[in-house]
């Protein structure tokens, strides 16, 4: 379970922007919340926040009770997918989520499990910069899945989807929500 209690991000000091402002909110395990809104309104900050990649102006998150950044492998905690492009070009898709296992100091030997589940496993060993967008966007899922983490946080996962993977994503969601995450 994700909590944020007050939570507040301001940008900037000449001219600050406060796109959130007294956030308090719990994402209950075993449910899928949609964060939706205008561009330029906080999403992606909120998502940055509850995955410790940003810290707060004030309030708090709390990742099953403790603070994103007091677990020593967040990426068991949290799995994480904010950006396609957070990828090196001329990795592979196999190589990126090796990478991505070391740097976050989990067990590689998930990735290729990762890959087949995202249907990525017949592409693994090609240049990520061939990929499709949506090609990415599972990549980055995979990525996020690679810890096998209680809690998953995906930003705009849809992007770049055609029908089959729409379809795909929901059953994917519908499932990790079965298991209580």
């Amino acid at each position: 379970m994700i909590t944020t209690t007050d939570l507040t991000c301001t940008f900037g000091r000449r001219r600050p922007v406060t796109p959130l402002r007294n956030v308090s909110h719990t994402f209950p395990d075993g449910e899928v919340t949609c964060v939706l809104g205008l561009n330029g309104t906080g999403k992606s900050t909120l998502l940055r926040l509850l995955c410790g990649v940003q810290r707060p102006t004030a309030g708090r998150v709390l990742v099953d009770g403790r603070t994103p950044d007091a677990w020593p492998a967040p990426g068991r905690r949290t799995g994480m997918f904010l950006d396609t492009a957070a990828v090196h070009p001329g990795h592979t898709g196999r190589r990126h989520l090796w990478w991505l296992a070391a740097s976050s100091g989990l067990d590689a030997t998930g990735a290729d499990r990762r890959l087949t589940e995202v249907g990525l496993d017949a592409v693994a060993d090609e240049v990520v910069s061939g990929y499709s967008l949506g090609m990415r966007q599972r990549l980055g899922i995979a990525g996020a899945l690679l810890g096998d983490p209680p809690n998953v946080v995906l930003d705009e996962p849809l992007n770049g989807l055609d029908i089959a993977g729409v379809l795909w994503l929901r059953r994917l969601l519908r499932k990790l929500a079965g298991d209580g995450r």
